[in-house]
């Protein structure tokens, strides 16, 4: 049995003495753990046997020592998020065993600024990487290295995992044409410079399961029948370059495999792609900054119903729907954003949102005439879903039915998240400057709103409300600014006001009040 080791503290210098040891493996500490200089110099020059080096994570915090190049039986090396600095060990490259090498996330390293191999590094991949017959994993992702990316990397004959995102390579991609008998199945290309035509070979990438080159300066006309070819394609990101995704020439054309990611933003696509049709298993579909024009078609609504978490349509010409609906389709749907459009319906949409789960709905310029979700809510049963977010983006109601957090550009609904859960204090609630004035809301305010029992601040204000201000304003025991100044309300101010004890701040100015 191979010997392994895997620390949650602190490793005894004492430990690199052990000459025997095959397998060694410090990740996971976040940091807690930090070897010194000589401690990892020590350990390279002993564990000679060593197949595997794990260190992701770990604060070595200098740099690499060279005696971990002289390692000829390692088989596996990882040193990701180690904050790595000095000169990189391009000998790395020719460990004649190596089947998997991760080093990203690192700071530091050659001494440049805190992302490693900064644009101005001298490291590039050496040429005689294609000489790594056995490597299959290799993720420099997060790291800045420059240069024209090197076809080589493409010839490895057992390379299956490749991510070269987030650096600083640059030029026209060049990939031989033997992708079609490659073994690659992940390819991460993206926030790089690379420049000209997605070259052909990649729609050879038949074993391809995520593709990713988003966030490039790649140009020309893709036709989604390139990929029909990649029938294992999961997962495919062609954000934010300069293509032109277009209507297929092949008549009728759909794709036969069913994909769960899929990024097109920024493609100048100027209408609902049809090839979603057949895409019932998405998890993510991202069509935002686009030119699509009218109204949402019915069949779009059959895409992901049992699946989709995730749409964002923000920055098109898109109206509407074209057909209005009582509950929307997709039952775990978590974003929704059509902010940057020119929806024109009212906010009734609101309340066909399923009250199982939590929805994001960006909305910003757009042009809604109602406000009339909070009465329509009607949940069933806890079951909120964990959420990262900051302080002001968050709204927690008591009473366990919702949370609502409304700004002009967000609305969130959905289960209260405990506060202790958010690390969060009774000090939040909805309303500030930025939240729901100007939004050309119309209508009554809702008697629910009294529902909201831990509001601290409301402004409603600079929108065309009108009628009375509700009586249920008395329930809002915690709140201390109330703004709803320039609407159409009428009749007498509420004399429940005055059991507002916390209450500080009181705008009802430019209405038709009495009182």
């Amino acid at each position: 049995m191979k010997n392994r080791l895997r620390f949650l503290t602190h490793m005894p210098y004492e430990i690199t003495l052990l000459s025997n040891m095959i397998s060694l493996d410090l990740s996971g500490n976040e940091m807690s753990l930090h070897l010194l200089y000589s401690t990892t110099t020590k350990l390279a020059q002993n564990m000679t046997r060593l197949e595997e080096l794990h260190l992701d994570y770990v604060d070595l915090s200098s740099p690499l020592p060279k005696s971990i190049a002289n390692l000829s039986s390692l088989i596996s090396l990882s040193l990701s998020g180690c904050n790595l600095y000095g000169e990189f060990l391009q000998n790395i490259f020719h460990l004649p065993k190596i089947q998997a090498i991760d080093v990203s996330f690192n700071n530091n390293i050659s001494g440049f600024l805190p992302i490693n191999f900064r644009s101005d590094s001298k490291l590039k991949l050496p040429s005689s990487v294609k000489n790594l017959s056995r490597l299959s994993f290799l993720d420099l992702g997060s790291n800045n290295f420059n240069g024209q990316l090197p076809s080589a990397l493409f010839e490895l004959p057992s390379l299956q995992y490749l991510d070269l995102g987030f650096n600083q390579y640059r030029g026209p991609l060049t990939i031989p044409n033997v992708l079609f008998s490659s073994q690659l199945t992940n390819l991460y290309l993206y926030s790089n410079k690379l420049t000209q035509k997605i070259p052909r070979s990649i729609f050879e990438m038949k074993k391809g399961d995520e593709l990713n080159l988003s966030e490039n300066d790649l140009s020309g006309t893709i036709e989604m029948s390139m990929f029909s070819k990649l029938s294992q394609l999961r997962a495919l990101y062609l954000s934010d370059n300069n293509l032109s995704v277009v209507r297929n020439t092949i008549t009728n054309f759909t794709l036969i495999f069913k994909m769960n990611y899929l990024g097109l933003a920024s493609c100048n696509i100027t209408e609902f792609p049809k090839f979603l049709k057949t895409q019932i298993e998405l998890k993510l579909l991202d069509l935002s900054n686009n030119k699509i024009e009218g109204k949402i078609p019915k069949w779009f609504f059959c895409i992901g119903v049992e699946t989709l978490d995730s749409l964002d349509m923000s920055a098109n010409f898109i109206t509407g729907w074209e057909q209005e609906l009582k509950v929307l389709p997709w039952k775990v749907l978590q974003t929704l954003d059509l902010s940057h459009s020119r929806f024109r319906v009212t906010f009734l949409f609101l309340c066909c949102v399923p009250t199982n789960f939590m929805v994001q709905y960006g909305i910003q310029r757009n042009y809604f005439t109602n406000w009339s979700a909070i009465n329509t809510i009607t949940p069933s049963g806890d079951k909120s879903r964990s959420m990262n977010m900051d302080e002001d983006e968050v709204s927690y109601y008591q009473e366990s039915i919702f949370k609502i957090c409304i700004r002009s550009d967000l609305i969130m609904i959905g289960y209260p998240i405990l506060l202790d859960r958010l690390g969060l204090d009774r000090s939040v609630g909805i309303g500030s400057d930025d939240f729901l004035h100007t939004l050309n809301f119309q209508g009554e305010i809702p008697k629910s709103l009294g529902d909201l029992r831990s509001l601290i601040a409301l402004n409603l204000s600079s929108n065309n409300f009108e009628g009375y201000i509700p009586l249920s304003v008395e329930n809002l025991k915690l709140l201390e600014s109330l703004d709803l100044s320039k609407n159409k309300l009428f009749g007498r101010i509420p004399q429940e006001l005055a059991t507002l004890t916390f209450l500080a701040y009181l705008n009802l100015s430019n209405n038709n009040l009495l009182g």
